[in-house]
C-alpha cells in the first residue's frame, strides 16, 4: 500500500471514530433530556395531580396550571384521617401522631436512597440465569408439585452459565448501574416528614403505647401497653380450662420435643405414605447443623411462636382475637403440611365456602323460594371451642365417612397423627412469660380453618343436611348461611341442632339470628324478593374507617388503577341493581377524594376500570389445593427491584431489560418475558408496628392508668 492510501485510511478512521464519538454524546444528551422531561412530568402528576408541559420545568408547569385549574382539581392533603383510639386517656395521645397513623399503615414511605451502586439483586439475578442452563432428570409428570411446600435454598451454588451469557449479565449490570447513577443525582423529597418518622420511631421504642391492626382490616389502632397485657391475660389467658402457664426450661424442652417428633416422623423414619418432595420439604424446613454425636439441630432462625392480639372494632364493646403466630417456629412446617394435605379433600364438604365469590356462584341460579327465610348464624369462639379430643374422632370418622372418594395415597393416619401432635403442643411465649394452650385450635396457625371447616362439617354432612325445613346451608369457618322453611320445622329445633355437637359440657354453641327476609353475611346483604328469587348488595361494617392508601404513598404509579378496578369489580358482581352499584361507585369515589386523590385523574382511572368491568365475568374460585402437576417452564426472568421514585424512569428500566433479552436470546438463551418484579417500600406499620412483645417486657398485671 502507498503512503498516500495509507494517510487516506488514517484520517477515515479518524472520522469515524470522531463521528462515534459524537453520536454517543449525543445518544447520552438526548437521554438524559428525556430522563428530566419523564421525572418532570411524573412529579407533577403525582405530587401535584396534573399534567405537565415537559418543555418547563416544575414550577413553571404549577404556575401555569394553578391559574386555569379547577379547584376540585387542586392538590390537598386527606380529610379522612381517621384511627381508632382505644386508649384509657384519648386525649394524651398527639394530634401530630394521630394524623400519621391516619395515613393508614400500608402509607408506603420514600426514604432518602441507599448510597449503592444498584439495589438490584444480581446474585439472584445470576442464580435464576444459570439454573437454566442445569440439566435436571426427567419429571415423573403424574407427580404433583406445590408451591406452598418449597423452600428456596439461597446459599445454593451453582456453575458459571456459558461465557456469552455471563458477559451479558455482566453488561447488563453495568448498564443499570449507569442508569442509577444518573437518576440518584436527582434530589429526594420525602412524602413524610422526619419528626413524624421519629415521633413513630420513639412509640415503637419506649413501648409506652401499642399500635395494632384492627381485625378484618377495620384500621389502625392504638392503646396502652398496659392496657393491651391487661385485656390479652382477662380475655384470654388467664382462663385456666385454655391455657397453662409455663417456665422457660418447660417451654424450651417442649419445643425441642416437638423438634424431635417432627425429624422422627417426617426426616429420619418417614412412612411410606410421604413422598420424597415433602421429606425433602421437612429438612429444608427445620434442619439445621448436626453435633459431633451426629444429633440433629433446629436452624438458628427458628424460634418458639408468640402470642398477640387484634381488637374487634365491629363489636360492641370492642374484644380481641387472639392470634398465635408460629412464622418461622418449629411447627410451622408441619402445619403448612397439614394445610396442603386438607386443602386436596375439603372439597368433599358440601357445606364449604372458599371467599364471597364462591358463595356468589352457590346463590345465583336459586329460585322459588316464597315462604322462606334467611338465618345467619355465628359460633362463639369457634377456634378456642373446639375440643381437641373430639375433633381427632370426628376427622377420622370424617375420613371413614369419604373413603371412597379419598385418593389411594392419603396419609390419612398421619394427618390425624399430625394435627393431634400440633393441638396438643402448642407452646407459644407473651413477653417474659411462656404459656400452652390445653384446649382449642391453635389460633394462627396455617391448617386451622381447615381443620375447623372439616370439623364442623361431619355435623352437618351426618344431621343438618338431612332437616327437611333446611332449603339451603352454606357455611366460611364460623359464619353459616340458611335458607329456612318455616312451614316445616321451627326456629327453635333449627337452634337446637346446631348447637347439639361437641363433647358434654364442651359443644359448640352458635348465635342464630332470627329468620328475615333479608340478612348480612359476609360482605353481602342477600335477600328473598316476593317472587322467591334472591337479590344481593354490598354490605360494608359501619367501623371500616376506609383509609385507602393516599396519591402521595410511595409505591408504583399502576397501583391506583389495579385497585379502583378490583373494587369496581367486586361492586359489579356484588350487586343485583344497577343503582346500588352506582351508589357504591359514588361512596369509593367520594371517598377516595377524601384521601387527597385528585378529581380528575381519579375520574379517568373510574372511566377506564368500569368500561373493562362491564365485560368482566364473575369469578368462580375452586375449593380444594393449589397442588399443580409440574408443567413446562415458561422461560421467564424475573428481575428484583425495590421501588423507589428515584428509580430509573420506567421507559429506561424496560429498554436496559429488552436489551438484555436480545443479548441473551443471541448468546442462545431465548426467554419468552423478562419481569421488573418491585418490592414495596418501607410502610408505616414496618416502623410502629411490632405485635410480639420482647422477652424483658414484663406481661404480668399492669396498673390501670
Amino acid at each position: 500500500m502507498s503512503l498516500n492510501g495509507t494517510i487516506v485510511n488514517k484520517r477515515k478512521s479518524r472520522r469515524y471514530e470522531t463521528r462515534r464519538k459524537t453520536r454517543e454524546r449525543n445518544k447520552v444528551k438526548h437521554v438524559h433530556q428525556d430522563r428530566i422531561k419523564q421525572r418532570t412530568i411524573s412529579i407533577c402528576i403525582k405530587r401535584f395531580g396534573i399534567i405537565a408541559d415537559a418543555r418547563h420545568t416544575v414550577r413553571q408547569n404549577i404556575i401555569q396550571i394553578t391559574e386555569e385549574i379547577h379547584p376540585l382539581n387542586l392538590p390537598r392533603r386527606p380529610n379522612n384521617l381517621k384511627v381508632h383510639n382505644i386508649c384509657y386517656n384519648p386525649e394524651a395521645i398527639s394530634k401530630e401522631l394521630l394524623d400519621t397513623l391516619g395515613l393508614n399503615l400500608g402509607f408506603g414511605i420514600s426514604m432518602p436512597p441507599k448510597k449503592e451502586k444498584t439495589p438490584i439483586d444480581f446474585e439472584r439475578l445470576r442464580r435464576s440465569i444459570r439454573v437454566k442452563f442445569i440439566k435436571f432428570p426427567d419429571y415423573d409428570t403424574k407427580r404433583t408439585y406445590n408451591p406452598k411446600l418449597y423452600i428456596r435454598k439461597e446459599n445454593l451454588t451453582l456453575d458459571k452459565a456459558p461465557r456469552k451469557i455471563e458477559k451479558a449479565i455482566n453488561n447488563f449490570e453495568e448498564a443499570t448501574k449507569k442508569a442509577f447513577q444518573r437518576s440518584q443525582k436527582a434530589k429526594h423529597v420525602g412524602n413524610l416528614d422526619k419528626t413524624k418518622i421519629e415521633l413513630l420511631r420513639t412509640i415503637r421504642k419506649e413501648r409506652k403505647y401499642i399500635i395494632v391492626a384492627a381485625d378484618k382490616n377495620l384500621g389502625p389502632c392504638i392503646l396502652e401497653i398496659e392496657q393491651y397485657i391487661n385485656r390479652c391475660l382477662n380475655d384470654h389467658l388467664d382462663k385456666k380450662e385454655t391455657y397453662k402457664e409455663l417456665t422457660e426450661l418447660e417451654a424450651v424442652i417442649l419445643n425441642e420435643n416437638n423438634f424431635r417428633w417432627v425429624c422422627e416422623t417426617f426426616i429420619d423414619k418417614p412412612p411410606k405414605v410421604l413422598s420424597e418432595e415433602d421429606r425433602k420439604f421437612f429438612i429444608d424446613s427445620i434442619h439445621g447443623e448436626r453435633d459431633g454425636l451426629k444429633r440433629m439441630h433446629p436452624k438458628d432462625c427458628l424460634g418458639i411462636p408468640y402470642f398477640y392480639a387484634m381488637p374487634k372494632m365491629h363489636k360492641t364493646p370492642w374484644a380481641l382475637r387472639p392470634v398465635v403466630s408460629g412464622v418461622s417456629s418449629v411447627m410451622e412446617s408441619l402445619s403448612k403440611w397439614l394445610d396442603v394435605q386438607l386443602q386436596s379433600v375439603v372439597h368433599l364438604c358440601p357445606c364449604y365456602l372458599k371467599d364471597s365469590w364462591h358463595f356468589l356462584n352457590d346463590i345465583k341460579d336459586l329460585k322459588n323460594l316464597q315462604g322462606c327465610k334467611l338465618i345467619s348464624s355465628d359460633a362463639d369462639a369457634f377456634y378456642t371451642n373446639i375440643n381437641t379430643d373430639h375433633a381427632i374422632e370426628i376427622l377420622e370418622k370424617w375420613f371413614v365417612y369419604h373413603k371412597k372418594d379419598l385418593a389411594e395415597n392419603f396419609p390419612q393416619d398421619l394427618v390425624l397423627k399430625g394435627i393431634k401432635r400440633l393441638m396438643e403442643n402448642n407452646v407459644f411465649t407473651f413477653g417474659d412469660r411462656y404459656f400452652l394452650q390445653l384446649n382449642g385450635t391453635a389460633m394462627g396457625t396455617n391448617v386451622a380453618c381447615m381443620y375447623a371447616t372439616i370439623y364442623y362439617s361431619y355435623h352437618e354432612e351426618t344431621q343438618l343436611l338431612h332437616l327437611s325445613y333446611i332449603k339451603f346451608y352454606r357455611r366460611l369457618i364460623d359464619d353459616a348461611f340458611i335458607i329456612f322453611d318455616d312451614k316445616k320445622g321451627s326456629f327453635a329445633d333449627l337452634e337446637a341442632n346446631m348447637n347439639d355437637f361437641g363433647p358434654i359440657n364442651k359443644r359448640l354453641h352458635w348465635t342464630t339470628e332470627q329468620p328475615s327476609n333479608s340478612i348480612d353475611f359476609l360482605d353481602l346483604t342477600i335477600t328473598i324478593n316476593e317472587d322467591g328469587t334472591i337479590t344481593t348488595r354490598t354490605f360494608q361494617k359501619t367501623m371500616n374507617l376506609y383509609l385507602y392508601r393516599t396519591p402521595d404513598s410511595c409505591q408504583p404509579a399502576n397501583i391506583l388503577y389495579s385497585f379502583v378496578y378490583g373494587l369496581i369489580h367486586r361492586y359489579y358482581w356484588q350487586n343485583t341493581h344497577e343503582e346500588d352499584f352506582l351508589l357504591m361507585i359514588e361512596r369509593l369515589f367520594s371517598r377516595m377524594l377524601e384521601r387527597g386523590h385528585i378529581h380528575k385523574i381519579l375520574s379517568q382511572v373510574f372511566i377506564s376500570a368500569i368500561k373493562k368491568v362491564e365485560t368482566s365475568s364473575l369469578p368462580n374460585p375452586k375449593p380444594g389445593t393449589s397442588t399443580t402437576q409440574k408443567t413446562e417452564d415458561r422461560n421467564l426472568l424475573f428481575i428484583h427491584l425495590p421501588h423507589h421514585p428515584n428509580n430509573p424512569m420506567k421507559h429506561e428500566l424496560r429498554t436496559l431489560t429488552t436489551d438484555l433479552k436480545n443479548e441473551l436470546k443471541t448468546a442462545g438463551l431465548k426467554l419468552e418475558r423478562i419481569i421488573i418484579a418491585f418490592s414495596k417500600a418501607p410502610n408505616i406499620g414496618d416502623i410502629c408496628k411490632k405485635h410480639r412483645l420482647e422477652g424483658f417486657i414484663d406481661t404480668s398485671y399492669q396498673k390501670q392508668l
